[in-house]
This record gives structure tokens, sequence and C-alpha cells, in this order.
């Protein structure tokens, strides 16, 4: 039986470059700088090696400066568009990724990639033959030329994920012609990305067809007076062109390098090396892919020498513990089953109480006194990761956790609130160690067969905990240090979100009652609209179909109905039926008013129709989980279900808000802040005028409107205050004119009008967003006047795109970050006067909300009594103010 031959990965460097600059989106690291190439490249070279497993790879790459195709003909690639600079500054780093894997690469001035490549195939073929199997990984067809009996090309047809192999056959069946037939091809049909002109007025039938009867360029001139009519006076006229754009198109295979292939020989890569440069590219989920980084253990081999774990026996029980009660603070993680509130099942327990030393105990009816005898010690400090999952798991095991308590996640996220947070990254970015699985709500580490193995990855997972802790904190300390007075970070973490845990574990557990009949009600008269939109929408088309398909409505809509698609985007797929789409069509075509609607009440029922009643207890009651380490600006966030997204303006909105109910006996309570974004603004930005406004009592919107319009406010249209009321909230969102103008409902040069009166008039806040951005490329971030941080390297970025984004960004997120900053500080003062009282329960946070559920008896007086504490919550410049509503449901409230 033959040997089966040895596999040699070429990679051709810029193409692959160009195909993932296009494919994804922006992407930078801490320090702006651009790189969603070298992430796309990385991630291809990494996927080509696991799928290959390749004995030799190298790389090859254009050099800057013309070839010998410029040389011999100036035109070539005349008319392509030069590639952005964002995309030439990514390659030097790219060949660093290289370098750092140990593969060689390979280049030379005046010729292409392709040609290095292929000369590289042919003293492959003619020194190794049948023994190597060569595989081109590329993101263009250009060198299935060279594709042979022992050459194939790997290559993506859409993005990066798409991908196929052309052997022989299949470069015959997509293009009707052997590989060495492409470049006769290219000479008659031409190359129009490279400006290779060919035969003008051969297409791709014409060419095809006639290199099937001739096989080459050469054959069809000497056939000549065999082809007749225009296609023979079009084949003489461009003879010359024809037999140039073949020389032109055909890789050379003569390239004068010297080829070291036991240089290209793959070996194991030197992970600390490579690690390293990901962790400086934030390429953190591209760590888990290296190849040999093995599954043996949740810490790294050279980490395992310094750490000592126990699984505690009976034995040592009273000694651990003994030990453990004497500690001024310790790390905690809990191995638990199950996700959903109130349904998690504590099996054990990893303490750590210092660096390298854990131990593992089970939970049971034996060991519970001493778990619960320690996690009560008042002057413990308890550290842990996720601690509202932690408190809530054992709040139903009838264990408090007393004393100061510190979250690592909520120290990850003060620090760098713009990043999605995750255990494994956080342990690989700053210990270095990488985590082979994440488990989903708390569970950190794998669930090993053995008991020993499960006490080994918890006590790990611990060890992690405790020396996270130290770093994060000295971090937060050294930037509070920075700040002015008593706004800072440590105040933000430890006055702000620490206390709020223990609130949120409450407000979790506590639910709010869903009324199932009357849901059941509201469910049945929400099917029926859907029905009735459908069977109306069905009329209007003059067929059924999948209204929730995008292509089959862009079929009904544009082919069928003939609807005018000349504003209408037009995709991969076809044309656009987004909502924005959608629009531009409404006022003329009744179907799409009618889809949209359709769609919005949809969404509701898969949503929430169809899920919460699933998720109610045996009380009927639903608990929402708040995401305290989400948003980037420190506002809450809701999930399974997310109760903060029902919609507010709609009347099918209130309609399911009725379902949610208080108890018999009691009323819900909402109290609301009146605009305080608003309020925000005319805080930071100290604009006279908006202060004045909001100091006067008067509605900001309409009195704006009166500003900018130069009118008195009895004359302000109801137009004229939706535009500033457009205006007013657009600067928080760092609105465009194009944004304002659409939202608006005026044209871009009103629009552009309307904005430069309202800078004109309200110069404080003009300022603000000027000094704003500035501050922010200066520093790479932004803060709130609490001392809460966003850092936004990206404004720095070359790409004008995420620039822009990244100055709303920075224009937003002292704003949002205050009011963020406002409510939490309520939920504290309103907890605290109320913490000790049974007939008061905190249910919900939703937007500047809070909702409470209050005994009846004393609803007046705590309605009034909300309302004072969250009106003096936070001293702003202007006055703060809280709608407070009472109520039998949601809806009311």
């Amino acid at each position: 039986m033959p040997n089966k031959p040895k596999k040699l990965i070429l990679i051709d460097g810029n193409a692959i470059v160009h195909r993932s600059f296009h494919a994804l989106p922006p992407l930078t690291t801490k320090e702006g700088e651009l790189v969603n190439a070298v992430y796309g490249f990385a991630s291809t070279i990494l996927s080509v090696i696991a799928k290959f497993k390749p004995d030799y790879i190298l790389a090859t790459f254009d050099l800057a400066g013309p070839t010998f195709r410029h040389e011999e003909y100036k035109e070539y690639k005349a008319t392509r568009v030069k590639a952005p600079d964002e995309l030439y500054a990514q390659i030097e780093r790219v060949k660093e990724v290289v370098r750092a894997m140990g593969i060689p690469i390979y280049e030379k001035q005046g010729f292409e990639a392709d040609d290095v490549i292929g000369t590289i195939i042919k003293e492959i073929e003619d020194k190794n033959g049948d023994e190597i199997e060569n595989i081109i990984v590329t993101g263009d067809l250009d060198t299935v030329q060279l594709v042979s009996k022992n050459t194939k090309v790997y290559t993506m047809r859409r993005g990066l994920t798409d991908s196929v192999t052309y052997d022989e056959a299949q470069v015959e069946e997509r293009f009707g012609l052997k590989p060495n037939q492409i470049v006769d091809y290219k000479g008659l049909r031409g190359d129009p990305s490279d400006n290779i002109l060919g035969v003008k007025g051969v297409g791709e039938k014409t060419a095809t067809d006639l290199l099937q009867k001739y096989k080459s360029i050469e054959g069809v001139y000497e056939n000549i007076s065999e082809i007749k009519g225009a296609v023979r006076e079009r084949l003489e006229r461009d003879k010359a062109q024809a037999i140039q754009s073949k020389h032109l198109a055909t890789i050379r295979q003569n390239v004068p390098i010297e080829l070291n292939l036991e240089e290209a020989k793959t070996h194991q890569f030197d992970r600390e090396k490579l690690v390293k440069l990901f962790q400086e590219l934030n390429f953190f989920s591209l760590i888990k892919r290296i190849p040999g980084g093995g599954e043996e253990a949740l810490i790294e081999k050279k980490s395992v020498k310094d750490f000592k774990y126990e699984h505690i026996s009976k034995e040592r029980k009273e000694e651990f513990f003994q030990e453990l009660q004497q500690q001024k603070e310790i790390a905690i993680k809990l191995k638990f089953k199950g996700e959903r509130i109130l349904e998690k099942e504590l099996e054990g327990i990893a303490f750590s109480w210092k660096t390298g030393r854990a131990g593992f105990i089970e939970y049971n009816k034996e060991n519970y006194q001493a778990i619960k005898e320690l996690l009560e010690k008042e002057n413990i400090l308890k550290i842990g990761y996720d601690l509202k999952n932690d408190i809530e798991v054992l709040s139903q095991n009838k264990i408090s956790l007393n004393g100061g308590i510190c979250d690592v996640m909520i120290l990850a996220y003060v620090l760098n609130p713009g990043k999605e947070i995750k255990f494994p990254e956080l342990v690989l970015e700053q210990l270095g160690d990488e985590i082979t699985e994440e488990k989903k709500a708390g569970q950190l580490g794998l669930e090993m067969e053995s008991p020993e193995e499960t006490a080994k990855k918890e006590c790990a997972g611990v060890d992690y905990i405790f020396k996270l802790k130290s770093i994060f904190l000295q971090k937060v300390l050294e930037i509070s240090e920075k700040q002015e007075g008593n706004n800072n970070l440590e105040n933000i973490f430890s006055k702000i979100e620490i206390p709020l845990i223990k609130i949120l574990v409450e407000m979790e557990i506590n639910g709010i009652k869903l009324n199932t009949t009357i849901f059941e009600g509201i469910a049945e008269k929400i099917n029926s609209r859907i029905k009735n939109l459908e069977k109306n929408i069905y009329k209007l088309a003059g067929t059924e179909f999948n209204i929730n398909s995008p292509k089959q409505l862009a079929e009904v809509l544009f082919v069928k109905m003939k609807i005018p698609t000349d504003d209408i985007k037009k995709g991969k797929t076809g044309y656009s039926t987004a909502s924005s789409e959608l629009e531009k069509i409404k006022g003329e075509y009744k179907i799409a008013e009618l889809i949209e609607e359709y769609r919005e009440i949809f969404k509701l029922k898969t949503t929430y129709l169809d899920t919460l009643p699933l998720l109610v207890d045996k009380k009927s009651r639903i608990h929402t989980s708040f995401n305290q380490a989400v948003t980037a600006t420190g506002r809450l966030s809701s999930s399974d279900p997310n109760l903060q997204n029902i919609p507010i303006k709609t009347d099918l909105g209130q309609l399911l808000r009725v379902a949610f109910e208080a108890e018999p006996g009691y009323k819900l309570v909402g109290a609301d802040y009146s605009q305080i974004d608003l309020r925000a603004v005319a805080h930071v930005s100290g604009d006279k005028k908006m202060i004045e406004l909001f100091q006067a009592g008067q509605d900001v919107h309409t009195a704006t409107a009166a500003e900018i319009n130069k009118v008195p406010v009895s004359q302000v249209t109801q137009k004229m205050r939706s535009a500033a009321k457009a205006l007013n909230f657009g600067v928080i969102y760092g609105m465009s004119v194009f944004g304002f103008s659409a939202s608006a409902g005026i044209s871009r040069e009103e629009a552009k009008k309307f904005i430069d009166a309202y800078f004109e008039k309200f110069t404080g806040v003009a300022e603000y967003m000027r000094t704003t951005k500035d501050f922010a490329k200066t520093n790479g971030y932004v803060e709130t006047e609490m001392g809460r941080r966003r850092y936004i390297p990206e404004i720095n970025s070359s790409n004008f795109q995420v620039q822009n984004a990244a100055e709303r960004m920075a224009i937003n997120m002292p704003i949002q970050g205050m009011s963020a900053d406002v409510v939490k500080l309520a939920m504290i003062e309103v907890h605290e006067e109320y913490k000790d009282s049974a007939d008061v329960k905190m249910l919900l946070q939703v937007h500047d909300e809070i909702i409470l559920e209050v005994k009846e008896e004393i609803v007046e007086e705590v309605a009034k009594k909300v309302k004072e504490i969250m009106e003096r919550a936070y001293n702003l410049k202007v006055p703060l103010l809280v709608d407070v509503h009472v109520g039998d449901n949601w809806g009311e409230i």
C-alpha cells in the first residue's frame, strides 16, 4: 500500500488579508489599533491547520512597488480601487503573527505572491512528485491555474467561513475547463479586476466554448478560419491583446527564490510567544484554538507547582474551617446545578484564603453548620465572581453572606465597561492561564467524572478568583488616586455597585406576579390580531406566503406587486425588506404599513406571549435576572425574560403590562425619573439656558422649540415641539444631520439649520460636546461626574466610521452614565429606608423607573416617601423630578 502523501500549505498572504479586512467589521485593540484583518488572517490560518493538519506550511506576500507585469503593461491593475490605508497598516502585524507561529515567509521584489507560490509548487512537484500534496490557501481564484494531480486550492466563497477546495474535477465543474486552460480563458475573456483586457466583445460563454473546442488561445488562432461572423472579427482585431492578456494572467514558475522545505516543517508553536501576541491584540478567543494547548488541566502546567488544593475529608474538616475562621478575607466559588432563579441546587463550595491554596468541600447535612457559620461571620471579607448568583443559591439554603463582599466580575466591569466580561478571558488576560471550557450560570470550569477532579477544578477556579481580586482592586485604586476627591472609581465600586448586588438578589427572588388568566385573554386578543393582519396582508399581496421570510417578502413586494425599487437597498440576496426600507414605501403602499405592524406584534408574541407562561413559579410570579456587568454606560439590563424591553409607547405594550399585578392586599408603586437624561445634559454641560428652563419648571421641548424658532411659547406648534424633542434627545446620542432629519421628519437642509440654531442658543451643550470629544481623543476614555469610566480607544481610529461612532459614545456616556448612577443611588436609598419592612418590596428597575409592591394600608405614605428619597438621591444643577403612580397592575402605573 503506497504511503500517504505529506501536506504542504502555501498561504497567499495578501489575498487572505484583503478577504479578512472586507469580511469583518472594524475591530480595535484597547489602544485603538485597527486589527480586523489581522484577526481574520490568524483565525483562517488556525482553521486551516486544524482542518488539514499539514506537515509543512509557508506564507507568501506581495511587496510594495511595481512588478514585471506593470513594466510590460503600465495599465496592469490601473482600474483597481486602492485598498484603504487601514488595510495596508495591518500587513506588518499579520507578518508578526506569521513569524510568531514559526511559519517562514517567501516574497520577491518585482513578483506577486502568486508567482512565488507557482515557483515553489513547480519545485516541489519536480523534486517530490506524488510524495507531497500542495494546498494553496487563498482569498481568490487566481491560483486555480496551478491545480494539478498534486495541487489543490482552498479558498473562501463568501466571508471567511464559506470555503471550498478545488481539485482538477472541481475546476472543470466550475469553469467547464481544465486548470491549465484558465490562463487561455483570461486571455480571451479578460480579467476586469486586474485590468487585463482580453478580446473585446468575447464573454464567458464564447471563451469557454472556444477553449472546449480548440484547447488554447494558440489553438483558437490556428483554426481561426473555422470561426465565423462577429466572433472571428473580434478575435482577429484583438489578437495581440489576447496573447498579451494570457501572458499577464500566467503565474510565473521561475522566480529566483531558494526554498528550504525543512524550514517549513510544521512544529509545535511557541505558545508563550503566540499567547502574548494574541493577548496584546485582544484575540482571546483565538488563544483557545492554538494547537498543542491540550485538554489536560484547567491550570497550565507552569502553575501546578505553585498550586496546592485539598478535597476536604471528614477528618480534616474541623481544622480546615478553624483556619478559615481566622482569615480576614476568603474567596468562594459555588458549584451548583440549574440556571433559573430559585431552582439552583448547591453541590459544594471551594474556598481560597491565600494565593495558591484552596480547598473544596461537598455541601451536605454534615458540613452545613460549618459552612453557614463561616459565611455568616461578619468580620471576614467574602470574595467571589458573580456573587449575585451565589447569594441567591445560599439564601435558598438559609445561609446569608454576611460582612463585606467583593465581586471580581464587578471589579472587571468597572475597569472596562465597554467589554463583555468572561471569566476564562479574564484569567487568560491577567494570569496567562487558559481555561479549556466555560460553563453557564456561574459554573466556571469543567465538570469531571471523579470527585477528586471536580475538587481540583473548583479549587483552581477559586484560586483564580482570589488572585484576580488583588490585581483588579489595585488597578481600581490606582485610577481612583488620580481622580478628584470622592468622585472616583473605588466609590463607584464600593458605594454603588457592591451594595446593589444584595438589592438585586432580593428583587430577583421577589419576582412580580403574572395574572395568567388575564394573560391568556391578552394572548388570545393578540393572536387574533395577528391572524387578521395576515389575512389583510395576503389580500393585498394576492397570495399567501411566509411574512417572516425576507426572501419571500421581497419576492411578493418587488416582483409580484411590482413596487418600485428605486430607493430600496439591494444586498447579495436581493432587495432589502428591513424596516428602514419599508418606511420609504409606507405612505404609498398599505401593505408595508401592515407588515411593520405584523412584525411588531409577532415579536411580542414570540418574546413574551409564548414564553412568559412557561416561566412562572408556583405562586405565579416571574423572576427576571438583572445584569449588572453588561451595559457600557452602567445601566442595568434584564434577561430571562427581558422585562425592560416590553414596548412603552404602544397599545399592545400597555396591554401586556396589565397582566403584571400586585398580590391581593398590595398595590404597585411606580416611581419614574422625569427626563433624567436631559437633566443630566443640563448638569454636565452647565448650559445656562437649559438650566434656566428646568429650574423654571417649563416643558423643556416646548421651551427649546420657542428658543430655536424665535417665537413665544404660545406659538410653538406640535411639529416644532416634536423637532425640538428629537434634537434634545438626539444630542445625547450624538445624532447626525441625516439622523435628525429622519427622526424629526424634515429635510436635511431644515435639519442642518435647526441644529445650527440649537447650538447657537445652547452654547454650553455645544462646548460640552467639543471638549468631551477632545478629552477622549487625548486620554482614550471619558468619565461620569461620579468617576465611572469608559475607555474608547477607537476614537483615534483612522477609519472615519469607527471614529464617528466612538465620538457619539464619548458624548453619550457621561450623560447616560450619570443617569445610571443616579438611579442606582436611588435604589440603594429606597432599599435602605425599607430594608426591615415586610410590607415594601422592590420588584423591578425598568429604564428610569423603580417598581415596588406595597401593602395597601401604607401605599400613599410610601409613594410620597419614595418620591422624596429619589428626588434628593443626587444634587444636580437642575431639580430631579420623579413621577409616582399607584395601581393594581403595571399597566395602571
